[in-house]
């Protein structure tokens, strides 16, 4: 193969004129043109099979973007039916070298993104959880009742539940995925516990006629008042189960993971808005506000990570957003609910 200044072969000039990544990235790469065809020919040495394997598929096929150039390097350098042009190889590696990098940095930019998004979610779930409970817990002058070991026990899975889901998070961002999916079974398990626990706390709250802690105006009507409690844990339940379905499937996994907290928001929100007197004086409805912004938090992530939101998204959003004027309108006032969570305490 001739050779150009300096001696060197046209690959190895050409490998070296390349970021550390193109080449890094190349070596898993094959060499298949987007019509399916092979480049034909073979290099005369290691560098230029490593630059062949780079310049011809870092990107993915579906990206048409800089493939033409990519495939002509390949093309030109290895095809015995056309001359060497070595201007136009060098021209074409540099364009492709600038290309790569941008994207190189562009990815790194969404893992990091990615990384801090579930773990700052996490930590914001957790405030709001100690926010919400707090006070109440603190001040006990505003409480009705002490607080029973059914509400403590209930109190305590909630807080691990939130706690696994932060420790989760950072285990993805690390990379410990083995220990992430052992304590994905830890996971399991309370979630078992928290279902029959909310369902039970719920219940004794109709039997009794009000709330412990006093944040919660259910007096008049704590049929009514208990759609809500029931309605996000029926969503909890579901979402963590086809959660643990799909385990095997990051990407929706964790999209129902991350909706499946968010449904357990309105609780602590409750409790928040309740103990806050000039909060407790606004309409119910101001409860949507804060968790529009978790709603939304899920939705921007999207459009930053994918620049488009998944359609699985978008349902979970808007399902949570419309259950709770439903339950409020349609569903709560209604003699249907108020026969059935009589029939549930009467049991």
């Amino acid at each position: 193969m001739e050779t150009i200044a300096g001696g060197k072969t046209p690959g190895l000039c050409l490998v070296e004129a390349l970021p550390a990544e193109v080449v890094a990235l190349g070596i898993s790469i094959c060499d298949t043109r987007r019509d399916g065809s092979r480049i034909v020919g073979k290099p005369d040495n290691e560098s230029q099979l490593r630059l062949a394997t780079a310049s011809t598929s870092c990107l993915p096929v579906t990206q048409a973007r800089q493939q033409d150039s990519q495939l002509s390097v390949a093309f030109l350098l290895f095809s015995p039916t056309r001359p060497v042009q070595y201007d136009l190889i060098v021209k074409m590696a540099g364009e492709f070298s600038d290309s790569l990098a941008a994207q190189i940095k562009s990815s790194r930019t969404r893992a990091a993104t990615e990384r801090w998004f579930f773990t700052g979610f996490g930590c914001a779930m957790m405030a709001v959880a100690i926010a919400g409970f707090l006070p109440s817990l603190v001040h006990t002058g505003t409480r009705r009742a002490p607080l029973s070991p059914l509400a403590a026990a209930h109190g305590i899975v909630f807080f691990i539940w939130l706690g696994i889901f932060l420790v989760q998070a950072r285990l993805v961002a690390s990379g410990h995925i083995a220990v992430h999916k052992r304590v994905g079974i830890a996971a399991g398990v309370v979630a078992a516990l928290m279902i029959p626990l909310g369902y039970v706390t719920c219940i004794s709250m109709v039997r009794r006629g009000f709330d412990l802690s006093g944040d919660l105006r259910v007096e008049h009507d704590p049929a009514y008042e208990v759609i809500f409690p029931l309605g996000d844990l029926l969503m909890f339940s579901t979402l963590v189960t086809a959660a643990i379905a799909f385990r095997r499937r990051p990407e929706i996994h964790k999209r129902l993971m991350l909706f499946a907290n968010i449904a357990l928001m309105p609780a602590p929100l409750a409790h928040l808005i309740g103990h806050v007197p000039w909060l407790a004086s606004l309409p119910a409805a101001i409860i949507l506000i804060p968790i529009s912004f978790f709603l939304a938090g899920a939705v921007v992530r999207e459009l930053l990570m994918r620049r488009g939101v998944h359609p699985l998204t978008w349902a979970l959003a808007a399902g949570i957003f419309i259950s709770g004027p439903l339950e409020a309108g349609i569903i709560g006032p209604s003699a249907a609910w108020h026969g059935f969570v009589s029939w549930l305490a009467k049991m």
